[in-house]
């Protein structure tokens, strides 16, 4: 969990209402379509997106799998 003051407001978190909420979530692009989608039907937005490159997200899960 972070702070609302440890996220850079480059990303527009320094405009919160009080009672607000934010996400951060990491899903596969597809699916990342069809939430954005829904986000905005419920009054929400996105306020960034990111691509990771596969070889990056393979590394990643390749060392997760070594120590586990």
């Amino acid at each position: 969990m972070l702070e609302l003051d440890e996220v850079p407001k480059q990303y527009g978190l320094n405009e919160f209402e009080p009672g607000a909420s934010a996400a951060v979530l990491a899903v596969e692009h597809g699916c990342a379509r069809d939430f954005g989608e829904a986000l905005y039907r419920a009054g929400g937005q996105v306020l960034h997106t990111e691509r990771v490159p596969a070889p990056v997200v393979n590394e990643l899960l390749a060392s997760m799998n070594a120590s586990a």
